[in-house]
């Protein structure tokens, strides 16, 4: 059960936190995931060091700084569902570490830059969140694009290269202005309709019907994602929480 763990974050977003999710990953994380930190704009050498962790520069995309230079004209960072620029850096990390772990890891996580890890995470957990036999498990929404904040791809399914490949030539061809949308999220659930490749859902009955699954599903034993205004509060807030939480992470909340 190979498993490595992505994020990446720029100076502002190592400062509001990405420390701090760092830290947590490994205070929490007991199953030997490795996680892959790219960096942009910051000296990864002044940060926290463990062998779990490694930096790796944005830079090394083979495709961002076109993409970006490219389409800096048409690119509209007034609204995130067309900032097809800002978004692009998930996708460059991503496609970057499959391509680094292609041979040494059959599970890759995504794990956005703000998600909080607030509770031990160990084998038998990850073990409930690995798509064994899909290409992709992922927070699905029932009336949304899924929440992309967490998932979870299948480097040694058939599908996952076909949508790994399609997923990049959204970037380095383009192809993504053809969409309604041009963020990420958007991005990658129009890959997987397009080739129907077999998808986990890991928002479980509840946490689908909400546009905050990560915290009203089984995610939200172990995080939180501090997306949107929760960045600055550093916790996701009471009006989030739609289901009945034990954990003490999630008592006394505003």
């Amino acid at each position: 059960m190979n498993t490595v763990a992505v994020t990446t974050f720029n100076t502002d977003g190592l400062n509001k936190y990405g420390r701090r999710m760092l830290h947590t990953f490994l205070k929490h994380w007991s199953a030997g995931v490795t996680l892959d930190v790219y960096y942009e704009d910051w000296n990864p050498a002044q940060e926290v060091q463990d062998e779990l962790l490694t930096y790796v520069p944005i830079e090394s995309s083979t495709w961002l700084a076109a993409f970006k230079k490219r389409n800096r004209e048409r690119n509209n960072s007034q609204g995130y569902r067309w900032d097809a620029i800002r978004f692009s850096h998930k996708i460059a990390a991503l496609l970057s570490a499959c391509m680094r772990h292609q041979a040494d890891a059959q599970f890759l996580i995504w794990l956005d830059g703000d998600i909080i890890t607030h509770t031990d995470f160990d084998v038998e957990h990850l073990d409930t969140v690995l798509p064994y036999h899909e290409s992709i498990a992922w927070l699905d929404r029932s009336r949304f694009y899924p929440e992309c904040g967490f998932y979870v791809l299948n480097l040694w399914h058939t599908g996952t290269r076909a949508l790994l490949e399609l997923l990049y030539q959204m970037y380095a061809g383009d192809g993504l202005f053809e969409l309604k949308e041009w963020h990420d999220s958007y991005v990658l659930q129009q890959c997987v309709i397009q080739l129907d490749v077999p998808v986990k859902s890991l928002s479980g009955v509840q946490g689908f019907r909400t546009h905050h699954p990560l915290v009203n599903g089984p995610l939200g034993q172990w995080f939180d994602h501090l997306k949107g205004e929760r960045k600055s509060k550093g916790k996701s807030m009471k009006y989030d929480l739609l289901v009945k939480r034990d954990e003490d992470y999630w008592r006394d909340l505003k």
